[in-house]
């Protein structure tokens, strides 16, 4: 019995050693992921904005001309 738990812990041990890096790395992910999202709706925002405006410049010179 004793034999068995040494080697049910020493496994465990390292999981919880190679678990650390990989949350590390998976905030990283996560936060990477946030930012291109939201650099990414901040891009099509601008877009939809710049193209809205140009429609309205389309408009207002058909009117005004």
């Amino acid at each position: 019995m004793p034999k068995k738990r040494i080697k049910d812990a020493k496994p465990s041990k390292i999981s919880l050693h190679m678990l650390a890096p990989i949350k590390a790395v998976m905030r990283v992910v996560s936060v990477v992921v946030v930012l291109v999202l939201v650099e990414a709706t901040t891009v099509v925002a601008l877009a939809v904005v710049s193209v809205t405006v140009v429609m309205v410049a389309v408009v207002l010179a058909l009117v005004v001309l």
